[in-house]
């Protein structure tokens, strides 16, 4: 089951170099998607890439402290990952170093 985060969105470039706002979403478990269409969800990892082949995540505005597991997929739970960096952060929430 899948929770749209009120407000908070991400920025992604679809393959054919398209941006496009998304709602971000949270599973119960605490595991972050993003939400690109009705009852299609894709997986956000750290290193702005997603479970989506050619989309990529650029920004990620959202006030949820973020996580991340062993495989750098974004979590919301602390005991299922570590702290983002803060430098890593940054760049993930307002896209630049």
């Amino acid at each position: 089951m899948f929770k749209d985060l009120e407000g908070d969105v991400a920025l992604i470039t679809t393959k054919g170099g398209i941006s496009k706002v998304v709602p971000i979403a949270v599973r119960t478990t605490g595991e972050v998607y993003l939400r690109i269409g009705t009852n299609a969800y894709i997986r956000a990892y750290e290193n702005g890439q997603t479970s989506q082949p050619g989309t990529s995540l650029r920004e990620l505005h959202t006030e949820v402290a973020l996580f991340k597991d062993a495989f750098g997929r974004l979590t919301t739970e602390a005991a299922r990952g570590t702290a983002l960096s803060t430098a890593a952060f940054t760049k993930l929430l307002f896209g630049k170093d």
